[in-house]
């Protein structure tokens, strides 16, 4: 299995791999998608070529520092495909990215009773930051969790469904 990093000129390879998405992926769509440099779209392929999963993430920056965080905004491997690694792959493809790029965190808003995706984050090293039914789960490499608390502490009014830190 190897795992790509699909990028501007790919827009054929996401094509082919279309059933790995909830929704058939737009032509134009996917070439603006790709274009921006905040958007990240990882591909696992099996040895055979066959398009087993991906993992797609945007860069986000903040107001109180100029440190990056990644959004882990959706993952998805093949039902034929999954509990074999390839989410693992995935996310660690990514998080190498990070770690190159100078991020100083990567996250993803998920329900705790999905869980798969509670499972796929503790066994990849996130972890957990919020008691309530939706959760953070966070790996940071460059400033301390007490730190990233701290920041994300004082929800905004229209932030009522977002997830805080515990």
């Amino acid at each position: 299995m190897r795992v790509e990093w699909i990028r501007t000129g790919d827009e054929q390879r996401v094509l082919a791999a279309a059933g790995l998405f909830d929704r058939p992926p737009h032509g134009p769509a996917t070439r603006e998608y790709l274009a921006r440099d905040e958007n990240y779209l990882l591909i696992a392929y099996l040895d055979d070529g066959t398009a087993a999963g991906f993992v797609r993430g945007t860069e986000l920056r903040t107001l109180d520092s100029p440190a990056r965080q990644m959004f882990l905004y959706e993952i998805g491997v093949a039902p034929g495909f999954q509990r074999r690694g390839i989410g693992k792959a995935l996310i660690r493809s990514l998080e190498q990215i990070c770690r190159d790029r100078g991020f100083a965190e990567m996250f993803v808003l998920t329900n705790r009773s999905n869980t798969a995706a509670m499972r796929l984050n503790e066994s990849t090293g996130g972890h957990t930051e919020s008691a309530t039914s939706r959760c953070w789960c966070g790996r940071s490499w460059t400033a301390s969790r007490a730190d990233l608390g701290a920041r994300r502490s004082a929800p905004h009014p229209q932030e009522a469904d977002q997830v805080r830190p515990s």
